[in-house]
C-alpha cells in the first residue's frame, strides 16, 4: 500500500480551509496525536496528514511524513491580480535564488501521474473557477514526489469554502485514479514561456503528454545542461523529452541550442511546442 502525505499549514488560511471541508466531508479523520489519516480505508493507498506551524513552502524536515510515497500540499496561490483561480504545480527553484523556500537551483520531484489527472479534473469540477498550470517555483526542496494544488488569489478565495470543496473532492478524485489506473501519458519537461505556462497549457490537456516540470523564460538566465538533467530526472516517472516554448525563449536560445546539442547526444529528445501533434482532452 502507497503511503499519501497532506502537508497543510497554519499560515495558510487556504491549506486550513481545504483541511476542515476535508474533515467536514469525512475524508479526513483526526488521530489523538494530532495527526490526520483517511477515513474510509482503500487498499491502495492511505493518508497521513500534518499541519504544520510554518508556511509550508519553508518546511525543511517533514517529520512523521518523511516515509511517505507522495506529497500533496494544499495550498494558497499569492498574485498581485488577485483574481480567483485554482492551479497546481510542482515545487523547485529553477533560479540561483531561493527567497520563497527550498535551495538554489535545485527541483523537488514531481508526482506527474496526480498533476496530470488533477488538472483535469479540476477543469471539470471548477464551474465558474479559473485553472491553471504554473511553471516550477518555490519550495520546499524533497526528493519525495509532490504537487502544489492550490486557490488563488485573494484572502476572500483563500476562505472560500466552494473553492476549497474543490479542491478536496478534485485531490480525492484524483488520488482513486491514480491508484486505479494506468498512466499512458508520455511524461516531458517544458522550457520557456512565462510563469503561468499558457502555451503548454496545451499539453496539460492533451491526450498525449503529461508535464513535470516546466522552466519559465525568467529563469532561463540560470539554466544549465545540469539543471535540465535534475528536470527530466526529478519526477516520479522521468521524461525523456524536453518540449520548447521557441518564442518564449527570448534572447535564450543559443544556450537552449547547446543545452539540446548535449542531450541527443545521450538520446534525449528536443522538440518545439509547435512541432507537436497534439488531441485535446474535454474533461
Amino acid at each position: 500500500m502507497k503511503k499519501v502525505g497532506f502537508v497543510f499549514s497554519d499560515k495558510d488560511e487556504a491549506s486550513l480551509n481545504i483541511r476542515d471541508v476535508m474533515l467536514e466531508k469525512g475524508f479526513l479523520t483526526t488521530l489523538s496525536d494530532g495527526l490526520l489519516k483517511n477515513s474510509n480505508e482503500n487498499p491502495s493507498y492511505s493518508i497521513i496528514a500534518k499541519t504544520f506551524p510554518i508556511d509550508s513552502i519553508f518546511i525543511t524536515d517533514l517529520e512523521e511524513l518523511s516515509g511517505c510515497d507522495y506529497i500533496v500540499f494544499p495550498s494558497k496561490h499569492q498574485s498581485s491580480a488577485g483574481y480567483d483561480s485554482l492551479s497546481l504545480h510542482t515545487p523547485g527553484n529553477f533560479t540561483s535564488s531561493a527567497e520563497l523556500g527550498g535551495s538554489p537551483s535545485s527541483l523537488s520531484y514531481s508526482w506527474v501521474e496526480f498533476q496530470k489527472l488533477a488538472y483535469l479534473n479540476l477543469l471539470k469540477n471548477s464551474g465558474k473557477h479559473r485553472v491553471t498550470p504554473e511553471c516550477t517555483h518555490h519550495g520546499p526542496s524533497i526528493d519525495i514526489p509532490c504537487c502544489y494544488i492550490e486557490i488563488g488569489s485573494s484572502h476572500e478565495n483563500w476562505i472560500d469554502k466552494e473553492m476549497g470543496s474543490i479542491i478536496a473532492n478534485t485531490i480525492f478524485e484524483t488520488l482513486d485514479q491514480v491508484f486505479s489506473s494506468s498512466f499512458s501519458y508520455e511524461v516531458v519537461v517544458g522550457i520557456g514561456g512565462p510563469h503561468y505556462c499558457p502555451h503548454f497549457e496545451k499539453l496539460y490537456r492533451s491526450m498525449e503528454y503529461a508535464l513535470s516540470h516546466v522552466c519559465a523564460k525568467y529563469a532561463l538566465s540560470n539554466l544549465s545542461l545540469e539543471l535540465v538533467w535534475s528536470a527530466l530526472k526529478s519526477s516520479s516517472i522521468p521524461a525523456r523529452k524536453l518540449v520548447l516554448d521557441w518564442k518564449g525563449l527570448g534572447p535564450y536560445k543559443d544556450r537552449i541550442r547547446a543545452i539540446k546539442k548535449e542531450l541527443i547526444k545521450e538520446g534525449i529528445s528536443v522538440e518545439r511546442l509547435s512541432k507537436l501533434s497534439i488531441t485535446q482532452i474535454n474533461p
